[in-house]
């Protein structure tokens, strides 16, 4: 018998009869044996073990052991690696199913339908999670060829537990936990199909539109919205089986009530979600066709809105924010929503209410414009919207606003480099008007805080600078400031590596600007930057030392 056989032989009477603790020892020595073999020898050997009989081994450990029982926990977390290297010992998306091969999804069936324990249940749903991950993180085009009846149990496993401190609530959770995993990636994986159509598609709509405990519940939703963002279809499916309708009601309640779900916090989690839907073109679309963005304005404003609409108020920015970035015609959003616009100006001022609320307003000011060259123009056209950064950046006595202001100003005037030549010639001119109208900035106000000792303030500094420094109208406002000039070539003023790398981008910024070589810099200008670069971060001029003898 060969040395691979008889490690396969006491592996899966290890698995057989892992009830007996003294079995435990031997577990730790065979899982580092399997560790360090070969690939192919590993692949050889869990060949032999069965999902269904792995489970069970781990069913009968918790079963018979006790909280004291160090070498029964010891096992059972050996238990678990042999199963999660059982799942990876071959490629995931081998074209015949890989390591989710139909016999292995028949054992998980197996195992989910026999096993009694709910913590060998979740053992089970983790190693499938652990297997839909790399999936979905894989590069490959291939697909698991799912299991309808294995997908039908994991669905089902979401009605599991009657509340949040019912064990079986811990099993809908790991199930919950195993479709987010599927739904990411850029493929469907197989899956998103089988959610939209037929009986599948009934028994997760009904697990998650009845679920009492609003963790399980929010993760089901959450998947219907990740779903509903791939495709127009895939929206209407979530929307026909209730799951979007749910998703509306937990997070603002139902038509003509209080304004907002039973439950504040679960409220703010599914407007979050609610958020990814205004991050494609069909569900921006659907969110102005249900009225939905109607009724979250009136929660924003003034005389609609009540104490604990108020402490929504930073998510409802946020997705305001959203869609208001992701609308071909920026500004109109704004029109159509003064509940919002209000909300961005009372953030704004300076007798803010909270912290929250005017940071909030200043991301989603710089959020707005740097979805779009229509965002900066709608910016522009707001002057009362960009003014207040600059303020809270001159007279605000403390780091975080500053730092805050000068990232939404960052974004303000950021020119995407995907763009278009159009758009982004388009993008720099309203910058530009910007830059020297509501901001009124000057650019020695930017380089005295890029000097200053606190880094938070100091590295979104260079930051802005970096932003604008590839634009011809800031590059040459860099060219006639000599001071700045020379502080952003000197590697002997920061003391961080973080603060290093920033500066050193404003360089390589400005040696990207459209007219570096037609005159913005002059020519010693341009050879001093070019050889800055060319010397990189890390460069030191070398220093002659000369030993002297001692008469």
């Amino acid at each position: 018998m060969s040395e691979t056989d008889n490690l396969c032989d006491r592996l899966k009477s290890l698995v057989l009869h892992g009830n007996n603790s003294n079995n435990a020892d031997e577990a730790i020595v065979l899982y580092k044996q399997l560790v360090e073999m070969d690939r192919s020898q590993v692949r050889t050997c869990l060949d032999r073990i069965d999902l269904f009989d792995l489970a069970h081994c781990v069913e009968a450990c918790l079963l018979n052991s006790t909280s004291a029982d160090l070498s029964k926990s010891t096992l059972v977390d050996t238990l678990r690696d042999i199963g999660s290297l059982l799942l990876t010992s071959r490629p995931p998306l081998d074209p015949k199913g890989g390591s989710l091969s139909a016999k292995r999804q028949a054992e998980f069936l197996r195992a989910l339908d026999g096993c009694k324990s709910i913590e060998a249940r979740v053992f089970c749903v983790h190693r499938l999670t652990e297997a839909a991950e790399k999936t979905a993180q894989s590069d490959s085009d291939s697909e698991i060829a799912w299991n309808h009846g294995l997908l039908r149990c994991l669905a089902n496993l979401l009605g599991e537990g009657e509340g949040d401190d019912d064990e079986g609530v811990s099993l809908a959770v790991s199930a919950s936990k195993f479709w987010l995993a599927a739904a990411s990636g850029g493929r469907s994986n197989g899956l998103d199909c089988r959610l939209l159509s037929g009986d599948l598609s009934n028994v997760f709509a009904d697990r998650v539109c009845r679920r009492e405990s609003p963790v399980v519940r929010m993760r089901g939703l959450e998947l219907a919205a990740r779903l509903a963002v791939r495709n127009p279809a895939a929206l209407v499916a979530m929307e026909t089986a209730g799951l979007l309708g749910r998703l509306v009601e937990d997070a603002v309640g139902t038509e003509g009530g209080s304004g907002i779900g039973s439950d504040p916090l679960l409220a703010v989690n599914c407007l979050e979600v609610l958020g990814l839907l205004a991050m494609c073109h069909h569900g921006l679309a659907w969110l102005q066709r249900s009225g939905l963005l109607f009724r979250l304005d009136r929660l924003l404003s003034p005389s609609g809105g009540d104490v604990i609409a108020s402490l929504l108020r930073p998510q409802l920015m946020r997705l305001f924010g959203h869609v208001t970035a992701a609308a071909p015609n920026p500004d109109a959003v704004l029109s159509a929503c003064p509940g919002f616009l209000a909300s961005l100006q009372d953030g704004l001022a300076s007798n803010s209410s909270t912290d929250q609320d005017a940071f909030v307003a200043m991301a989603t000011v710089g959020h707005i414009g740097a979805g779009s060259v229509a965002g900066k123009s709608a910016a522009l056209a707001r002057p009362e919207l960009v003014r207040p950064l600059a303020e809270i950046l001159r007279r605000s006595p403390r780091s975080e606003p500053r730092a805050r202001a000068l990232a939404a100003i960052r974004d303000l005037l950021k020119v995407n480099g995907d763009w278009s030549a159009a758009e982004r010639s388009e993008a720099a001119t309203v910058a530009e008007r910007l830059w020297s109208g509501p901001l009124s900035l000057r650019l020695a106000e930017i380089e005295k805080l890029a000097r200053v000792p606190f880094p938070e303030i100091r590295l979104e500094a260079f930051g802005l600078l970096a932003a604008i420094a590839e634009q011809d109208w800031a590059a040459s406002l860099i060219a006639a400031e000599p001071s700045l000039l020379e502080f952003l070539l000197d590697r002997r003023t920061e003391s961080t590596h973080e603060s290093a790398v920033s500066k050193f981008a404003v360089v390589e910024a400005a040696c990207r600007c459209p007219g570096f070589a037609s005159g913005v810099f002059s020519g010693p200008d341009q050879l001093r930057l070019r050889l800055h670069v060319k010397q990189g971060l890390y460069y030191a001029p070398a220093q002659a030392n000369v030993a002297t003898e001692d008469a």
